[in-house]
């Protein structure tokens, strides 16, 4: 092993809630020099707003520059779509964060706010928490019309203190069955996702092991990548759910002190 992929939400942290031992795990990684990113498929904060999160609610400082999301992987996908699709520009109706919209306007993408004039060539759709009625519809008008389809992440749970809250995944399956059209998800647990981190370590899939807590996101990314991976037992899911769904993770741990008490990081 000579790096990790860390998932944040449900493995990190909870919302604004520690997760007990997390922060001793990132310093043991610090101090023993392993390199390490945060992946994550949360596309409402960008990665200055998530570092400084973790410095002042978590008591962990890393450089933005350690922060790969969703958001990243999918202004990757638009530049593949415009290669492919020979396009001269890029016309969108995005639903989203502020952080999604300022990066494609700074990639250049023009974001239409009606679908009147039906000359969108693409769709994108990341998590909103004040997203309306009137413009589920003109995404999913776009997308009849002809628009691709690109979803920033699948998540269908979001942990919260409360509870598990409605995720993207949710919005996406909406749009999804409104308009028979198909989405291609960006985050995890696309491939292109973990191409795109691990370039950014400068590792191969074979060097790097994946960390989270939901199986369908995290632990599938790697099996779709061909990495092995560690399910914290801290978050969505369980080593029964691993059973009941049939993803397995390489390894699983039931919280951050029983890794570090086994020495995980040094036997892998």
């Amino acid at each position: 092993m000579k790096g990790l992929l860390i998932d944040l939400d449900g493995t990190i942290y909870r919302g604004s809630e520690q997760i007990e031992g997390a922060k001793d795990f990132i310093r043991t990684l610090q101090e023993k020099s392993i390199p390490f990113l945060f992946v994550t498929n949360n596309a409402t904060r960008a990665p200055e707003v998530v570092a400084e999160s973790l410095a002042k609610q978590h008591d962990i400082t890393v450089p933005p520059q350690h922060i790969y999301t969703s958001v990243d992987a999918t202004v990757y996908a638009l530049q593949q779509l415009q290669m492919e699709k020979h396009w001269t520009d890029i016309t969108a109706f995005v639903i989203g964060s502020p952080y999604l919209h300022d990066t494609l306007t700074r990639e250049n993408v023009t974001i239409h706010r009606t679908t009147t004039d039906n000359t969108e060539q693409v769709v994108v759709v990341g998590l909103d928490f004040e997203v309306t009625y009137h413009t589920l519809s003109e995404a999913g008008l776009a997308l009849q019309a002809g628009a691709e389809f690109l979803l920033t992440n699948p998540d269908l749970q979001l942990p919260s203190e409360r509870g598990y809250l409605p995720g993207n995944g949710t919005l996406g399956n909406l749009l999804q069955s409104q308009s028979g059209v198909a989405y291609e998800v960006c985050g995890k647990p696309a491939v292109n996702f973990m191409t795109g981190a691990l370039a950014r370590l400068g590792l191969k899939p074979s060097e790097a092991v994946v960390v989270g807590d939901n199986l369908y996101t995290d632990i599938q990314a790697a099996i779709n990548a061909n990495m092995a991976s560690l399910l914290m037992e801290t978050g969505v899911h369980t080593r029964y759910d691993a059973d009941q769904l049939a993803i397995h993770p390489t390894t699983i741990f039931p919280d951050y002190h029983t890794l570090l008490a086994e020495g995980w990081l040094d036997q892998a």
